[in-house]
């Protein structure tokens, strides 16, 4: 993404009872010298399937360089 490290993950979610499918999504970021690893999103996957690009973009651009 725009020659940033941004990752996403699933994470599980036992109230849901549907393993890592009904989750929770994470959007993270690794900074370059991999010391410090920023949260940019986190949703429910029961609430809300998934996130556009342009949408994980726009939060990743808020933080260009820490």
């Amino acid at each position: 993404m725009g020659g940033m490290a941004v990752f996403k993950a699933r994470l599980g979610n036992s109230s849901a009872r549907r393993g890592t499918r009904g989750g929770f999504r994470v959007i993270y970021r690794v900074m370059e010298d991999g010391t410090i690893i920023l949260l940019l999103l986190i949703w429910s996957k029961t609430g809300r399937s998934d996130l556009p690009d342009s949408e994980i973009r726009r939060v990743a651009n808020k933080y260009p360089r820490l």
